[in-house]
């Protein structure tokens, strides 16, 4: 009887080991998922910041200068934000996903280009005769 009962403990230690094994995995998968939602919304967050800076030099006329900085990573994770003035679109890529936010003008360049990409750093953004010019400070 001792024999059967210490192969009944081994096999459901054994069980409990399984259980908490996939429990663990579980929440490893979750919290994964977790993080990237919370880059997601920082990236949605950086988008609607520089688009609205745009807007905001845009509406408010001529010789309007607003400021702004991107950082370098969002959490821990590096971005990519591009201005698609063409197409009225600020794009933020990161980990795979790829973040619109729209603006009021296709008149946005950075001097030289109206589809350009803006790197971690401070910018300044004017109005320029109708043209929101993005230039690095």
């Amino acid at each position: 009887m001792k024999g059967q009962s210490s192969i009944e403990m081994i096999i459901m230690v054994g069980i409990v080991l399984i259980f908490f094994g996939i429990s663990f995995a579980w929440y490893i998968n979750s919290n994964i998922d977790i993080i990237k939602s919370s880059e997601i919304l920082k990236a949605k967050e950086l988008c609607r910041e520089v688009g609205d800076v745009i807007n905001n030099v845009i509406a408010t006329g001529m010789n309007t200068v607003d400021k702004f900085t991107l950082p370098s990573r969002l959490d821990s994770t590096n971005y990519n934000l591009t201005i698609f003035a063409p197409s009225r679109v600020v794009h933020v890529a990161v980990k795979g996903a790829g973040i619109y936010c729209s603006v009021l003008t296709t008149n946005v360049t950075n001097g030289t280009n109206s589809i350009f990409e803006l790197k971690p750093g401070n910018y300044k953004a004017k109005n320029m005769n109708g043209v929101v010019n993005i230039r690095a400070i």
